[in-house]
């Protein structure tokens, strides 16, 4: 009944912090990717206020920015554009 006690699921309690260790690094990792995906979105296209108009090439809209940048790193437009807007309202030293 001991080794019940001392297992989280089908892992031994040792494991299981082990795993909880690696997952933390990995949750981490994926924050500050999150992060730097918005931080470049935001380079190429700075949020303007709403009605904002920008002096560009009628070509390239804000939509068609970040949907060009989204298909050359392989993820979606609504993840780049989240990105972006979440890094827009989270200052870098409060991350």
């Amino acid at each position: 009944m001991t080794e019940e006690i001392d297992k989280v699921g089908n892992v031994s309690q040792s494991r299981y912090e082990q795993i909880v260790a690696e997952l933390r690094d990995v949750v981490e990792q994926q924050t500050r990717g999150q992060f730097t995906i918005g931080d470049r979105a935001l380079e190429i296209e700075p949020m303007r206020e709403p009605g904002g108009h920008h002096a560009v090439d009628p070509e390239w809209s804000v939509t068609m920015t970040l949907t060009r940048l989204a298909e050359d790193i392989g993820l979606k437009f609504s993840t780049v554009k989240s990105a972006r807007w979440t890094s827009s309202r989270w200052p870098a030293d409060r991350r």
